[in-house]
């Protein structure tokens, strides 16, 4: 048994303390079911200590996983699923210059219907989201 887990002496990777000060965010933003029309990183990119902005078209290979929940996304790819679906990533030399390059990256969404009720979900008339 994982005892450590338990008394809570494990460590995480949090808890180890890396011999830089780089931070990476990722910027997930409060909406949901929202098709990504445009993504534009070009003012955070330029930012100094900013190291890396990626977007799932920068992730190669499958941009899906799931042990748990099968075909879990590790990125936006074509739109926002559910709050706080990834879209982009933020690597820079301090997370202060992470979260500043994360304010200038502009994205534009086209809405797309929410159902949250399982009998809306389930009537005949309803269009499968495209």
């Amino acid at each position: 048994m994982p005892w450590g887990k338990v008394t809570g002496k494990a460590k995480f990777a949090e808890d180890y303390n890396a011999a830089i000060n780089s931070g990476a965010k990722c910027c997930a933003r409060n909406i949901l079911m929202q098709r990504l029309l445009r993504i534009d990183t070009s003012i955070a990119e330029q930012l100094p200590g900013v190291e890396a902005v990626l977007t799932a078209k920068d992730i190669p290979g499958a941009k899906e996983f799931g042990v748990v929940v099968k075909k879990s996304g590790n990125s936006a790819v074509d739109r926002v699923r559910y709050l706080g679906d990834g879209v982009v990533i933020v690597a820079a030399q301090t997370k202060e210059i992470a979260e500043q390059a994360l304010t200038c990256i502009k994205v534009e969404y086209e809405q797309l219907p929410v159902v949250s009720d399982p009998e809306e979900a389930l009537k005949s008339d309803r269009t499968h989201y495209p």
